[in-house]
């Protein structure tokens, strides 16, 4: 399943293609997040970019695995598709609804589970983020 740490890195990338401009360790903090930790940047600077935003309890969560709702999610966040909105009516309410359903009517590679309890997500794989990366660039 893809770690955090292969998220973090990842984020690092995109740290360097987008432009990074530091931010400081006391301005953002988690819980479960030390001043000391080794992502603390690439954290601090994908919160302030809107890219994440950690758990209602104020925990960032660096050593879980990455959902496939929680990848989407982030994915689109970074690169902000013009035709993406967080308004539908058809919204069901649950949190990661805007994103998953606008990666599926794309036809990005989506795990649909069935029986799936509502806020649930499903670990990922990097072969999967690796594809959905590429479906999402339009790459075979």
């Amino acid at each position: 399943m893809i770690g955090r740490k292969f998220l973090l890195a990842t984020l690092c990338i995109m740290m360097f293609l987008c432009g990074y401009s530091g931010v400081h360790a006391e301005e953002i903090e988690f819980q479960d997040v030390s001043k000391d930790h080794w992502a603390i940047d690439t954290i601090q600077w994908a919160v302030k970019e809107k890219i994440v935003d950690g758990y209602p309890d104020n925990t960032f969560k660096p050593e879980q695995v990455v959902g496939q709702k929680e990848f989407i999610t982030l994915l689109i966040r970074t690169f902000k598709p013009s035709d993406f909105s967080l308004d539908d009516p058809n919204n069901t309410g649950e949190w990661s609804y805007p994103y998953t359903h606008f990666a599926f009517s794309y036809g990005w590679y989506v795990i649909v589970p069935f029986h799936q309890p509502k806020g649930s997500d499903i670990g990922l794989a990097r072969g999967q983020a690796a594809k959905i990366i590429a479906d999402a660039t339009g790459k075979n």
